[in-house]
């Protein structure tokens, strides 16, 4: 189809045979595009319950038959070929628009691997870990480590729990998780914050947050439950707009003998509203985990 789109412009570039070859290689273009979104979207949904990446849903890495991918590699790198050799037969002309139209091989590899892929069965995500002090290693209780009752949420819902230590006092340690409001000051994804309702001391009991999340802007706002001062600071989500849950906690509990050092855990339970690959929430999981932590600990100490 790309040789039949192509030869008008190799033999008119300047003229009608141009145009068309113009118009074919940007409908090809976006025939491709459409296809790698429709394919991005069924992988997503596939995430849920397989191990999709995207070399795999995308490239088929392992996830097709090698004959399958030999053919559909070799229809893509005939369209290179052909598209690039037209553009340098005429170059400056409409039929440089050809570059465009490999997307086309693209998106039907993509549609391939997304729809009819073989995935491995997605597996319970370790909790990630943290150093604790001298060096040795801090996973999360016993009590927060997957329960049974939970297994049937997994593809729906991910949970972590990080322990830290920070040298700092924990009175500091949770004046500063306490103080919504200057978030932006030291957490590099949170852009603005503001209290939306205190209690009767005066405490923040509702803020919604604006953020930075997977390259764009999000807001949400959450309800603080402070029973747990000054040890414990929780929350639950009131409202999102890409978020259905996305509770958590902090604890601060000092160390002994070190009145200056606090082992800080946080524990986060995600739920979005439009289902992701497993990549891409993990990535943003750790964006989060690092905001929570990383650059509390930095502000702490500093």
């Amino acid at each position: 189809m790309l040789a039949v789109v192509l030869v008008p412009g190799l033999v008119d570039p300047d003229g009608v045979g141009g145009l068309i070859t113009a118009l074919g290689s940007l409908a090809l273009f976006g025939v491709g595009l459409a296809a790698c979104c429709v394919a991005y979207l069924t992988a997503a949904q596939r995430s849920r319950s397989e191990e999709v990446t995207v070399q795999s849903a995308f490239l088929l890495a392992g996830s097709a038959p090698i004959r399958v991918r030999r053919d559909l590699y070799g229809a893509l790198a005939a369209q290179v070929v052909l598209a690039v050799t037209a553009a340098g037969v005429r170059p400056f002309t409409p039929v440089a628009f050809g570059v465009l139209a490999p997307m086309w091989g693209l998106g039907a590899m993509a549609m391939w691997g997304a729809r009819y892929g073989s995935f491995p069965p997605r597996r319970p995500r370790p909790v990630p870990r943290a150093a604790g002090p001298h060096g040795s290693e801090v996973t999360e209780s016993t009590t927060e480590r997957q329960r049974p009752d939970r297994v049937t949420e997994e593809a729906m819902l991910e949970e972590a729990t990080v322990t830290e230590v920070i040298d700092s006092s924990p009175q500091r340690c949770w004046d500063l998780a306490a103080d919504f409001v200057n978030y932006p000051a030291w957490a590099d994804d949170i852009k603005e914050a503001e209290v939306v309702a205190r209690d009767d001391d005066d405490r923040p009991v509702e803020v919604t947050f604006r953020a930075a999340a997977m390259g764009r802007s999000t807001t949400y706002t959450l309800a603080y439950d402070y029973s747990g001062a000054p040890e414990r600071l929780s929350w639950q989500l009131v409202k999102g707009d890409i978020t259905r849950r996305l509770d958590g906690w902090y604890e601060f509990q000092p160390l002994d003998g070190r009145p200056d050092q606090t082992e800080v855990t946080y524990h986060l339970e995600v739920e979005l509203v439009v289902p992701l690959p497993g990549f891409v929430k993990r990535r943003a999981e750790g964006r989060i985990m690092h905001t929570a932590l990383a650059e509390l600990k930095a502000h702490a100490e500093g």
